[in-house]
């Protein structure tokens, strides 16, 4: 069994502890190639016309987690690809 070891951290600490943990884990393994492969980037108007769903549709898809979603400040990006990729897959959780 692994040593355990217990100490009494300030809200703070661990908060920062935590944010410099998941910024290292992002730098290694990037959430996706958005940056890479800018041509590959839809906004909401391109996505629903590319599914041939209505833009209210796509917007409840992914606010509720159902679709591949990238959000940038309170702009929503989707990747041709994975959207694609959703598709071919029969929409798993519409």
């Amino acid at each position: 069994m692994e040593d355990l070891m217990f100490t009494s951290l300030k809200k703070e600490e661990l908060s920062t502890i935590i944010e410099h943990s998941i910024r290292k884990v992002l730098a290694e393994n990037p959430p996706s190639n958005f940056e890479t492969n800018p041509t590959d980037l839809l906004n909401i108007e391109e996505a629903s016309s590319l599914l041939n769903l209505a833009k209210a549709t796509v917007y409840a898809l992914s606010s509720s987690g159902r679709i591949p979603v990238f959000k940038k400040s309170k702009r929503l990006y989707f990747s041709r690809s994975q959207l694609l990729n959703w598709v071919k897959a029969g929409y798993p959780g519409r």
